[in-house]
């Protein structure tokens, strides 16, 4: 096996000389793996049980009996890479301390770079004429012209490539050096540049302005000319925009507690007709779901964003182990950040297996996590993709239920969310008032809006997309700090679908309350954003989405932090109403408005308290049902984040307040 050398050297053990005619060279896959075993066995590196072991589980998978040994780490990538170099016939470099020619490798691009394996090194041979190729897949004739294709603005006098060996982690560190301003640009601007209508980074609408400033001077206006009538419309209006956004909430929940009540049924029947147990019953045409076998799976990428995350990186990758899916095609990839190097060191010390890579993510702004997983989406390889915060643990048998999912749904079901709750949920009141509001949002909400057909805002956490499409989309908004319900309501702008899956991801909740004032601001506050972002043009927005999207955007994405914002102004307004009438025994509103108001705030109370407890009952966590009427006092806490969000919209929209984790004595 020929050794890594400190300085490149190219010798002409494997080169191609590019002519109009060149070929892919035919590679028989199976004597190639033979061949293959059989380096590794004479080197010592593995034994014949361990070749017998990885070719069954192979052809039982469906991948390469190499892929088998890395991902249960018989092999280490060195020891692999130095067995196909010598089968390839090319020489093993150690290219960690040498930097390719930037400009050839931007020349190529990270896409084609990526997508064939290689990387275009630099320039050798007295007049240009030879381009060294570092690749970690096999080289042919094509993948030699595609090089030399890509790199021919920059250097036209190639004749001839030159191939060089290296492992598929040296080809995206070679790619993450030399091309790192591109890196950095497609995780936070490619967005912008793209698609400038749909990115947070523009900022506000010019229409935006002076809208607010006519609507406070009309109002300051009317106040001074007729204070009573003024306060009696107010007063109405801001009861109304409570029971409207608090109602609309109830009868999506309402609307997803019959869908779940279907889908009970259906799958009953499903497995009724599929065990043959008929007994009189019309035949069901409903098919249980099928679960693919291991070898027609596809390989799914996990992208987990864990900036400061020492304390759980570990438990991560434990939890990551325990999903029903092959190991062999998973890819994993742990999002790091340059400065965070106790996280970095944490995910190194818990010995990550094969398929997992630690990807630190060049340095650049805005530091969020959307500019994080954008950098991680162009590294990845799956046909679909997940993104688990890094305290998650998903349901084991996710990937399967969401491929199904996927199965079943039409073409235009691009996104698929999981259910999310709280393993915590015990630890104080706060975690108990946060897991009743999950479970109502996740196990109701959510599937009333997906049975609507309304858009769906996405959770932080288990959003299984489709690759292709989510680069379609162009991958999340770096500058939105609440890219996932963004990313929902663009996917429906754009026509596409989100559908949900009956799988729970649990999550740590907050069990402080400064950490979940702080978690909270920046949720509505991108809430804020996102509304901002697509009225932009209010009557293309309108088109878009029609007249279900349309309201789902006013009513939920604006509607929610509205009714937070309105909520300490109704109360401080009962209170002057009161007092007043207390002291100088006159109402100053009439009858029929305070009764109104009354109403339809206990309206809006009882439907969200109805909403908890029945989220409650079908999880059966009837411990937790007298919490229900406690919701009156964890909105209270919603309002005070609404109003820190609404300052920190003006003065620090992209300000990311991260969120700690594994500091309840539960997370264990």
């Amino acid at each position: 096996m020929s050794a890594s050398s400190a300085a490149l050297q190219v010798a002409p053990r494997h080169s191609v000389a590019l002519t109009p005619a060149s070929r892919p060279r035919i590679v028989d896959l199976k004597l190639d793996s033979v061949r293959l075993l059989a380096i590794l066995r004479r080197e010592g590196i593995v034994t014949k049980a361990d070749c017998v072991w990885a070719t069954a589980r192979a052809e039982a998978v469906g991948v390469s009996p190499a892929h088998v040994l890395l991902t249960w780490a018989k092999v280490n990538r060195l020891e692999l890479w130095g067995a196909q170099c010598e089968l390839w016939g090319i020489d093993w470099v150690d290219v960690r301390d040498q930097r390719p020619d930037a400009v050839l490798a931007r020349a190529a691009g990270l896409e084609t770079c990526l997508a064939n394996g290689f990387v275009p090194h630099h320039i050798d041979g007295a007049d240009g004429e030879v381009l060294v190729v570092a690749t970690s897949v096999p080289p042919s004739a094509a993948g030699a012209q595609r090089a030399a294709e890509a790199v021919a603005g920059v250097a036209p006098d190639v004749r001839r490539v030159q191939w060089i060996g290296c492992s598929d982690l040296d080809i995206d560190h070679m790619l993450l050096t030399a091309c790192r301003a591109d890196v950095i640009w497609d995780a936070a601007d490619r967005l912008t540049a793209e698609h400038p209508d749909e990115t947070a980074a523009t900022g506000p609408a010019r229409w935006n302005y002076p809208v607010l400033v006519a609507a406070v001077v009309a109002f300051a206006v009317a106040i001074v000319l007729a204070p009573i009538g003024t306060l009696a419309v107010f007063t109405v209006l801001l009861s109304m925009a409570f029971v409207f956004g608090t109602g609309f909430k109830a009868v999506a929940a309402y609307a997803g507690g019959r869908a779940l009540r279907k889908q009970e049924i259906d799958t009953l029947e499903a497995l009724l007709t599929e065990a043959g147990d008929h007994r009189g019953r019309r035949p069901s045409t409903h098919a249980a779901p099928r679960r693919v076998p291991d070898n027609e799976l596809p390989v799914y990428s996990i992208l987990v964003p864990a900036y400061r995350e020492e304390a759980v990186i570990a438990k991560l990758i434990e939890n990551l182990r325990g999903l029903d899916y092959p190991p062999e095609k998973l890819d994993v990839i742990v999002l790091l950040e340059e400065d965070d190097e106790l996280t970095l060191a944490a995910a190194k010390a818990a010995k990550p297996p094969g398929f997992v890579r630690l990807f630190v993510t060049p340095h650049g702004t805005p530091k969020t996590k959307p500019r994080a997983c954008n950098a991680g989406l162009r590294f990845a390889r799956g046909e679909y993709l997940v993104i688990y915060d890094a305290e998650d643990r998903p349901h084991p048998t996710q990937l399967h239920d969401v491929l199904s999912v996927f199965e079943v749904s039409d073409a235009r079901t691009v996104v698929v969310q999981g259910r999310l709750n709280y393993f915590n949920a015990s630890s104080n009141l706060l975690t108990r008032l946060f897991a009743l509001e999950y479970a109502a949002w996740f196990d109701y909400m959510l599937p009333g809006l997906d049975a609507m057909g309304l858009p769906i805002p996405l959770g932080g956490t288990s959003n299984h997309f489709i690759t292709a499409a989510l680069r379609d989309l162009g991958g999340w908004d770096a500058h939105n700090v609440t890219e996932d319900a963004d990313l929902g309501l663009r996917a429906t702008v754009r026509g596409m679908r989100v559908a949900v899956v009956d799988s729970t991801t649990w999550e740590e909740a907050c069990s402080e309350w400064t950490a979940w004032i702080k978690q909270r601001t920046r949720w509505i506050k991108g809430y804020m954003i996102t509304a901002l972002v697509h009225s932009r043009h209010p009557i293309a927005s309108a088109r878009r989405l029609r007249l279900k999207g349309t309201l789902g955007l006013i009513l939920l994405i604006a509607g929610t932090p509205l009714t937070f914002l309105a909520l300490p102004v109704a109360w401080l307004l009962a209170v002057v109403l009161f007092l007043t009438a207390a002291i100088s025994h006159r109402q100053l509103l009439p009858d029929w408005a305070l009764q109104l108001a009354v109403v339809n705030m206990t309206i809006g109370y009882l439907s969200v308290i109805a909403s908890s407890a029945l989220a409650m009952t079908r999880r059966k966590a009837w411990w937790l049902l007298p919490f229900t009427l406690l919701n009156p006092f964890y909105w209270c806490l919603h309002s005070i984040s609404a109003w820190r969000a609404a300052w920190q919209l003006f003065f620090a929209p992209s300000v990311w307040e991260k969120t700690p984790h594994g500091i309840d004595a539960n997370h264990t």
